[in-house]
């Protein structure tokens, strides 16, 4: 596992044996001024993967975003999706708003996902992804 970049608001790693993009989410994002290199960081991440790479999002200690960073959580999704990503397994707490929201994202830029509160249920789902993905 490779840390690409860590602050007080996420933590973004590879696993390139894997093709797989790990995000972990904190805090409460209020402003897009918090993240100012969430873009950059989550191209750099991308630049080490291949094609129909996949990503686990863990949002557990995430709570719900202020509306005015919808539109960096929208972009970072159509820019992963631009550089290949074929499916996205999300962690998620007992926060039904924070769902929402997140849900929401995820349905304006097209990514796709599924949801799931143990971390190896959600792995065994992405590799499953992928086969499924080089068979098509």
């Amino acid at each position: 596992m490779k840390k690409i970049a860590e602050n007080p608001y996420y933590r973004i790693s590879i696993d390139i044996s894997m093709n797989r993009l790990y995000l972990h989410l904190f805090d409460f994002w209020d402003s897009c001024a918090l993240v100012p290199s969430y873009l950059v960081d989550l191209e750099k991440a991308t630049a080490s993967l291949t094609c129909r790479f996949t990503i686990l999002t863990d949002t557990r200690d995430f709570r719900t975003p202020h509306h005015s960073v919808f539109e960096i959580h929208t972009q970072a999704q159509k820019l992963l999706l631009e550089k290949g990503l074929v499916a996205t397994a999300e962690l998620v707490g007992s926060d039904a708003i924070t769902q929402l929201a997140l849900n929401d994202f995820s349905q304006t830029s097209g990514m796709p996902k599924a949801y799931f509160d143990n971390q190896e249920q959600a792995e065994v789902w992405l590799n499953e992804q992928v086969k499924q993905s080089l068979v098509l």
